[in-house]
């Protein structure tokens, strides 16, 4: 469904107090290619820590600077979430993943820009640009992206949740401009495109 020229999609989230869950329409927030959007921006300098023998970065740390950047934009934007981590929110991993452009070395200056591709039911997806940054200016050295889940613990274990209005607000201007419209049919996984 299209509303003031935005994607719409339907959803069943189940509410933080136990009840029945709620369906409703909530916006695909899906970003198109040719626009970048707003980037949250987290410096790095490279240590030898994070070198292998050979002298180059060992991949795993682009993954772990990933996990550093949401934890500072959260740190920055979101502090109420940080006390509900505490509590029974879980912001989980789902996947994530890095396209490796050029290497770095030990003391070289990383800029990641993180920037919000999808936001819809519990999940989240951000996308990464890795830069170089030296005297001759920025240079591509990756891409990775990062879906993140909504849980609430529970006694019987982890359980979906819609995101958190404050991580949701925090998240928008973070966010391209729509596009295209997905519309999910009966809540059984039947997604027509309209």
């Amino acid at each position: 469904m299209e509303f003031e020229g935005r994607s719409r999609q339907l959803f069943t989230v189940a509410p933080s107090n136990g009840s029945r869950a709620e369906f409703s329409f909530e916006p695909v927030l899906e970003l198109p290619e040719h626009d970048p959007g707003l980037a949250y921006e987290f410096r790095h300098v490279v240590t030898f820590e994070e070198t292998n023998l050979v002298g180059n970065v060992y991949f795993v740390n682009h993954l772990r600077w990933q996990g550093h950047c949401r934890e500072m934009f959260l740190r920055e934007y979101a502090p109420e979430i940080l006390q509900e981590l505490e509590n029974d929110l879980c912001l989980v991993t789902a996947r994530c993943s890095c396209d490796y452009v050029a290497e770095l070395a030990a003391f070289q200056e990383v800029i990641l820009r993180m920037r919000l591709k999808l936001m819809v039911q519990n999940r989240i997806h951000f996308e990464f640009e890795y830069m170089r940054y030296g005297e001759a200016g920025e240079e591509l050295v990756a891409r990775g992206d990062q879906e993140v889940l909504c849980m609430q613990r529970r006694k019987n274990g982890l359980a979906p949740i819609a995101i958190p209005e404050q991580l949701r607000q925090a998240l928008q201007p973070f966010l391209r401009p729509y596009h295209g419209m997905t519309v999910t049919l009966g809540g059984r996984g039947h997604r027509g495109q309209i």
